[in-house]
């Protein structure tokens, strides 16, 4: 079976796939207990869809960062500090800003080991206030310092 023609069972609103679907006698069914659409449908699972593989894949990321990701949330230094030590930090980053007439300096990192596909525990350090909050490994340690910064409602 061709890549591109790759067909999935997805349960709307569920972080994983239910099963890749297979062709059995002229009608696509779960790979390994042979069930088709109606067949699952009939055990009440009434928001299974059968959907090309690519296309499920992005519901399922959908549904990762509904399911992980939350507004920041102020934590303790110690924390940040038992975060920042238990694996080795990505994307580490430390900047004094010049805001106004004061000095103030941020920090941020995310954890190595992801939460669910690229969704990965965020620490953000803003003068002497800590936070912690879920989001995709791609983003910038400059975008998240300021998503917080708004949350948090500090003007940097």
């Amino acid at each position: 079976m061709q890549e591109n023609n790759l067909m999935a069972f997805y349960e709307v609103g569920k972080t994983h796939l239910y099963s890749i679907a297979v062709m059995c006698e002229g009608e696509y069914c779960t790979q390994y207990d042979k069930e088709t659409l109606a067949d699952l449908r009939a055990q009440g699972r009434t928001s299974m869809e059968l959907l090309p593989f690519d296309d499920a894949c992005k519901l399922i990321d959908d549904a990762q960062m509904a399911a992980y990701c939350h507004a920041p949330v102020e934590i303790t230094k110690q924390k940040f500090w038992e975060m920042l030590e238990v694996l080795p930090p990505c994307k580490w980053t430390r900047k004094r800003l010049e805001c106004w007439s004061d000095s103030l300096s941020t920090e941020a990192f995310y954890v190595s080991e992801p939460l669910a596909a690229d969704i990965h525990a965020w620490h953000v350090r803003i003068g002497g206030r800590y936070w912690s909050l879920n989001r995709s490994r791609t983003r910038s340690p400059d975008s998240i310092v300021a998503e917080v910064a708004t949350d948090a409602r500090i003007k940097l």
